[in-house]
Protein backbone atom coordinates (compact mmCIF):
# COMPACT_ATOMS: atom_id res chain seq x y z
CA UNK A 1 0.00 0.00 0.00
CA UNK A 2 1.15 3.29 -0.88
CA UNK A 3 -0.20 5.44 2.24
CA UNK A 4 0.40 8.92 0.81
CA UNK A 5 -2.06 7.85 -1.87
CA UNK A 6 -3.80 5.33 -0.18
CA UNK A 7 -3.24 2.89 -3.36
CA UNK A 8 -3.01 -0.88 -3.05
CA UNK A 9 -1.09 -2.51 -5.46
CA UNK A 10 0.07 -5.86 -6.84
CA UNK A 11 3.92 -6.60 -6.30
CA UNK A 12 5.76 -9.20 -8.13
CA UNK A 13 8.01 -11.12 -5.79
CA UNK A 14 10.79 -12.27 -8.01
CA UNK A 15 14.05 -10.47 -8.12
CA UNK A 16 14.43 -7.26 -10.44
CA UNK A 17 10.95 -7.94 -12.05
CA UNK A 18 10.19 -4.30 -10.76
CA UNK A 19 5.89 -5.08 -12.05
CA UNK A 20 4.07 -3.27 -9.59
CA UNK A 21 0.20 -2.81 -10.60
CA UNK A 22 -2.63 -1.13 -9.10
CA UNK A 23 -5.14 -3.29 -7.69
CA UNK A 24 -8.11 -0.97 -9.33
CA UNK A 25 -6.84 -1.99 -12.52
CA UNK A 26 -6.30 -5.70 -12.17
CA UNK A 27 -9.51 -5.85 -10.57
CA UNK A 28 -11.05 -3.81 -13.34
CA UNK A 29 -9.32 -6.32 -15.84
CA UNK A 30 -10.56 -9.28 -14.19
CA UNK A 31 -13.97 -7.65 -13.83
CA UNK A 32 -14.41 -7.23 -17.53
CA UNK A 33 -13.04 -11.21 -18.28
CA UNK A 34 -15.47 -12.45 -15.25
CA UNK A 35 -18.23 -10.53 -17.28
CA UNK A 36 -17.34 -13.54 -20.01
CA UNK A 37 -18.19 -15.87 -18.10
CA UNK A 38 -21.45 -14.86 -16.09
CA UNK A 39 -24.33 -16.07 -17.51
CA UNK A 40 -27.10 -13.56 -18.56
CA UNK A 41 -30.70 -14.32 -17.02
CA UNK A 42 -31.89 -14.31 -20.09
CA UNK A 43 -29.97 -17.36 -21.87
CA UNK A 44 -30.62 -19.25 -18.55
CA UNK A 45 -33.79 -21.69 -19.19
CA UNK A 46 -32.03 -23.03 -23.09
CA UNK A 47 -28.55 -23.60 -21.52
CA UNK A 48 -30.40 -25.40 -18.83
CA UNK A 49 -31.87 -27.29 -21.10
CA UNK A 50 -28.63 -28.05 -23.27
CA UNK A 51 -26.40 -29.20 -20.46
CA UNK A 52 -28.83 -31.51 -19.14
CA UNK A 53 -28.98 -33.06 -22.46
CA UNK A 54 -25.19 -32.65 -22.67
CA UNK A 55 -24.86 -34.58 -19.30
CA UNK A 56 -27.21 -37.04 -19.89
CA UNK A 57 -25.37 -38.31 -23.36
CA UNK A 58 -22.14 -38.19 -21.10
CA UNK A 59 -23.85 -40.66 -18.60
CA UNK A 60 -25.04 -42.89 -21.36
CA UNK A 61 -21.19 -43.27 -22.06
CA UNK A 62 -20.23 -43.87 -19.21
CA UNK A 63 -22.80 -46.33 -18.65
CA UNK A 64 -21.02 -48.27 -21.08
CA UNK A 65 -17.75 -47.89 -19.89
CA UNK A 66 -18.57 -48.80 -16.56
CA UNK A 67 -20.31 -51.71 -17.76
CA UNK A 68 -17.16 -52.82 -19.98
CA UNK A 69 -14.64 -52.18 -16.55
CA UNK A 70 -16.69 -54.38 -14.43
CA UNK A 71 -16.68 -57.23 -17.21
CA UNK A 72 -12.92 -57.11 -17.16
CA UNK A 73 -12.43 -57.01 -13.32
CA UNK A 74 -14.62 -59.90 -13.08
CA UNK A 75 -12.43 -61.17 -15.73
CA UNK A 76 -8.88 -59.97 -13.33
CA UNK A 77 -10.12 -61.76 -10.54
CA UNK A 78 -10.75 -65.00 -12.06
CA UNK A 79 -7.50 -64.94 -13.87
CA UNK A 80 -6.36 -64.43 -10.35
CA UNK A 81 -8.20 -67.19 -8.92
CA UNK A 82 -7.04 -69.39 -11.61
CA UNK A 83 -3.61 -68.42 -11.05
CA UNK A 84 -3.83 -69.34 -7.63
CA UNK A 85 -5.12 -72.76 -8.22
CA UNK A 86 -2.62 -73.45 -10.57
CA UNK A 87 0.01 -72.35 -7.25
CA UNK A 88 -1.53 -74.36 -4.87
CA UNK A 89 -1.97 -77.40 -7.37
CA UNK A 90 2.14 -77.05 -7.66
CA UNK A 91 1.06 -76.17 -11.54
CA UNK A 92 3.50 -72.82 -11.50
CA UNK A 93 6.53 -72.69 -10.14
CA UNK A 94 6.55 -69.60 -6.83
CA UNK A 95 9.05 -66.81 -9.03
CA UNK A 96 6.16 -67.40 -11.70
CA UNK A 97 3.02 -67.15 -9.41
CA UNK A 98 4.85 -63.78 -7.65
CA UNK A 99 5.16 -62.40 -11.26
CA UNK A 100 1.62 -62.97 -12.32
CA UNK A 101 -0.67 -62.48 -9.11
CA UNK A 102 1.54 -59.09 -8.55
CA UNK A 103 0.89 -58.08 -12.28
CA UNK A 104 -2.81 -58.75 -11.83
CA UNK A 105 -3.40 -57.41 -8.34
CA UNK A 106 -2.07 -53.88 -9.78
CA UNK A 107 -3.72 -54.31 -13.23
CA UNK A 108 -7.08 -54.87 -10.63
CA UNK A 109 -6.27 -52.01 -8.67
CA UNK A 110 -6.02 -49.58 -11.51
CA UNK A 111 -9.48 -51.34 -12.85
CA UNK A 112 -11.33 -50.16 -9.36
CA UNK A 113 -9.52 -46.37 -10.23
CA UNK A 114 -11.10 -46.02 -12.88
CA UNK A 115 -14.65 -47.45 -11.99
CA UNK A 116 -14.63 -44.90 -9.30
CA UNK A 117 -14.15 -42.35 -11.82
CA UNK A 118 -16.74 -43.52 -14.34
CA UNK A 119 -19.47 -43.42 -11.37
CA UNK A 120 -22.13 -40.86 -12.50
CA UNK A 121 -25.47 -40.88 -10.29
CA UNK A 122 -27.70 -39.45 -12.70
CA UNK A 123 -29.95 -38.58 -9.56
CA UNK A 124 -28.60 -35.15 -8.71
CA UNK A 125 -28.19 -33.97 -12.40
CA UNK A 126 -31.11 -31.38 -11.98
CA UNK A 127 -30.15 -30.01 -8.35
CA UNK A 128 -26.16 -30.00 -10.03
CA UNK A 129 -26.92 -28.11 -13.50
CA UNK A 130 -29.02 -26.12 -11.19
CA UNK A 131 -25.85 -25.16 -8.75
CA UNK A 132 -23.95 -24.52 -11.55
CA UNK A 133 -26.01 -21.74 -13.94
CA UNK A 134 -27.11 -20.42 -10.37
CA UNK A 135 -23.51 -19.62 -9.63
CA UNK A 136 -22.58 -18.51 -13.67
CA UNK A 137 -25.66 -16.29 -13.10
CA UNK A 138 -24.03 -14.41 -10.19
CA UNK A 139 -20.06 -14.36 -10.78
CA UNK A 140 -19.90 -10.77 -10.90
CA UNK A 141 -21.98 -9.92 -7.70
CA UNK A 142 -19.73 -12.13 -6.20
CA UNK A 143 -16.50 -11.07 -7.56
CA UNK A 144 -17.81 -7.38 -6.32
CA UNK A 145 -19.35 -8.57 -3.12
CA UNK A 146 -16.16 -10.31 -1.71
CA UNK A 147 -13.12 -9.63 -0.17
CA UNK A 148 -9.42 -10.61 -0.97
CA UNK A 149 -9.52 -14.31 0.06
CA UNK A 150 -12.78 -14.70 -1.52
CA UNK A 151 -12.04 -13.17 -4.77
CA UNK A 152 -9.05 -15.12 -5.03
CA UNK A 153 -10.61 -18.17 -4.23
CA UNK A 154 -13.13 -17.76 -6.94
CA UNK A 155 -9.94 -16.85 -9.47
CA UNK A 156 -8.92 -20.01 -9.20
CA UNK A 157 -12.37 -21.78 -8.81
CA UNK A 158 -12.41 -20.74 -12.61
CA UNK A 159 -8.78 -20.48 -13.77
CA UNK A 160 -6.93 -23.68 -11.80
CA UNK A 161 -3.69 -22.88 -12.49
CA UNK A 162 -4.27 -18.96 -11.84
CA UNK A 163 -3.42 -16.05 -13.79
CA UNK A 164 -0.64 -14.40 -15.42
CA UNK A 165 -0.19 -10.66 -15.88
CA UNK A 166 2.33 -8.74 -18.50
CA UNK A 167 3.19 -5.38 -17.66
CA UNK A 168 5.05 -4.63 -20.78
CA UNK A 169 1.53 -5.93 -23.07
CA UNK A 170 -1.02 -5.28 -20.38
CA UNK A 171 -2.00 -8.58 -21.20
CA UNK A 172 -3.61 -11.15 -18.57
CA UNK A 173 -2.88 -15.16 -19.72
CA UNK A 174 -4.26 -18.20 -17.96
CA UNK A 175 -3.87 -21.64 -19.30
CA UNK A 176 -6.37 -23.66 -18.01
CA UNK A 177 -10.38 -22.78 -17.75
CA UNK A 178 -12.74 -24.51 -15.34
CA UNK A 179 -14.68 -26.44 -17.97
CA UNK A 180 -17.88 -26.43 -17.22
CA UNK A 181 -18.13 -22.38 -17.26
CA UNK A 182 -15.86 -22.44 -20.46
CA UNK A 183 -18.83 -24.12 -21.80
CA UNK A 184 -21.62 -22.08 -20.48
CA UNK A 185 -19.17 -18.90 -21.61
CA UNK A 186 -18.85 -20.46 -25.09
CA UNK A 187 -22.59 -21.41 -25.69
CA UNK A 188 -23.81 -17.64 -24.60
CA UNK A 189 -21.33 -16.77 -26.98
CA UNK A 190 -22.54 -18.42 -29.33
CA UNK A 191 -26.26 -17.23 -29.03
CA UNK A 192 -25.43 -13.74 -28.97
CA UNK A 193 -23.34 -14.42 -32.34
CA UNK A 194 -19.90 -13.54 -30.85
CA UNK A 195 -17.11 -13.85 -33.15
CA UNK A 196 -14.25 -12.55 -31.14
CA UNK A 197 -14.01 -15.10 -27.91
CA UNK A 198 -12.76 -13.48 -24.76
CA UNK A 199 -9.82 -10.79 -26.52
CA UNK A 200 -8.72 -10.11 -22.97
CA UNK A 201 -7.64 -13.64 -22.30
CA UNK A 202 -6.28 -13.85 -25.64
CA UNK A 203 -9.24 -16.61 -26.52
CA UNK A 204 -10.15 -16.89 -30.02
CA UNK A 205 -13.38 -17.91 -30.91
CA UNK A 206 -12.09 -20.09 -33.92
CA UNK A 207 -9.19 -21.25 -31.93
CA UNK A 208 -11.11 -22.46 -29.23
CA UNK A 209 -11.29 -26.05 -28.25
CA UNK A 210 -14.73 -27.13 -27.23
CA UNK A 211 -14.83 -28.90 -24.13
CA UNK A 212 -16.52 -32.29 -25.57
CA UNK A 213 -17.24 -33.12 -22.24
CA UNK A 214 -18.49 -31.63 -19.03
CA UNK A 215 -16.97 -32.60 -15.59
CA UNK A 216 -19.17 -33.25 -12.60
CA UNK A 217 -20.83 -29.59 -12.59
CA UNK A 218 -20.29 -29.71 -8.63
CA UNK A 219 -16.52 -31.10 -8.50
CA UNK A 220 -14.68 -28.15 -7.19
CA UNK A 221 -18.19 -26.42 -6.02
CA UNK A 222 -17.13 -27.06 -1.65
CA UNK A 223 -14.19 -24.43 -2.46
CA UNK A 224 -16.72 -21.71 -4.05
CA UNK A 225 -19.15 -22.60 -1.66
CA UNK A 226 -17.07 -21.48 1.30
CA UNK A 227 -16.60 -18.21 -0.02
CA UNK A 228 -20.21 -17.10 0.34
Amino acid sequence: MVKKKKIWYYKCRIKGCCNNKSVKDLHNKFDEIISHFTLQPEFLPLLKEQMLLTIESLNKENEANSKRLKADYENLNRKIERTEERYMNEEIAQDLFVKYAEKYKLERLELLRKMQESEYSSSNHQDAVDLALNYAVNLTKMWHSGDFIKKQRLQYFLFPEGLTYNKQNDEVRTTKYNSVFLWIAYKQKELEGNKKGIVSLGLDYPTWVVPTGIEPVTQGFSVLCSTN
